[in-house]
């Protein structure tokens, strides 16, 4: 008993260690960095390991109660966009870009949306948001590498831009959402940063000056704070 708990106090003394050193060592050789980096792959393995907790697409260092709490603030920040936008989703057909485990599949739900598609790099929680939302598409994509079918009068991307690490891939994603926004459409994007960084192997921040070339043609109609950046809606 007492080598059992000489052991516990080891491994937990040394877990941050191990957590850091997974972050920035063995990840970036599991899955690459930069235009070599696996999106698939990665969030494939993560929501493999954390299923449907909210660990899975939001901070997996803090608890599920603290991404809930995350969560909360930018569906309210979502709200006001919506508000201000005045968009219906009862009556929009919804593309939900990086769909992860369907945290935003519910929101829509509760408001009403009928003409819901989410989209994830990978399916492997598929099943499981079928069978909760069953009238709702599921379509696995990697949005930097093929063309996105359909015409959309809502699109949302929350938490997804920063997990495009290069700007050819971000140019590519940002004109395959633009070909598919409805005349009358609204893309709704976040977070965009003050500042551009690289903080690991698969985020960088995205500034609204890197951004803007991306966007020509277009005009940014409501612009917001975000819980970890800002909210743009985007429209023709």
């Amino acid at each position: 008993m007492k080598h059992t708990s000489v052991f516990t106090h080891v491994r937990a003394l040394f877990a941050p260690i191990i957590k850091i050193a997974d972050c920035c060592i063995f990840e970036p050789i599991r899955y690459g960095i930069g235009k070599y980096y696996h999106a698939e792959k990665y969030w494939h393995d993560r929501f493999k390991k954390f299923g449907m907790s909210l660990q899975a697409s939001g901070n997996r260092q803090k608890t599920e109660e603290e991404n809930e709490n995350f969560y909360r603030a930018t569906t309210q920040s979502f709200l006001s966009i919506i508000e201000q936008e005045r968009i219906v989703l009862s009556e929009s057909r919804i593309l939900d870009i990086g769909c992860g485990t369907g945290y935003y599949t519910r929101f829509c739900n509760q408001q009403g949306a009928v003409d819901y598609t989410g989209l994830d790099v990978t399916d492997i929680l598929f099943p499981e948001l079928q069978r909760i939302y069953p009238d709702y598409r599921f379509v696995k994509q990697d949005l930097t590498r093929g063309l996105i079918r359909g015409l959309y009068d809502c699109i949302l991307m929350f938490d997804v831009i920063e997990h495009i690490t290069d700007t050819a891939s971000l140019a590519y994603a940002m004109h395959s959402i633009l070909n598919v926004l409805s005349e009358t459409g609204v893309f709704i994007l976040a977070p965009i940063m003050d500042k551009p960084s690289i903080k690991l192997s698969y985020v960088r921040y995205w500034t609204m000056h890197e951004l803007e070339p991306l966007l020509a043609g277009y005009r940014i109609t409501t612009s917001m704070p975000f819980p970890d950046g800002t909210i743009i809606a985007v429209r023709r």
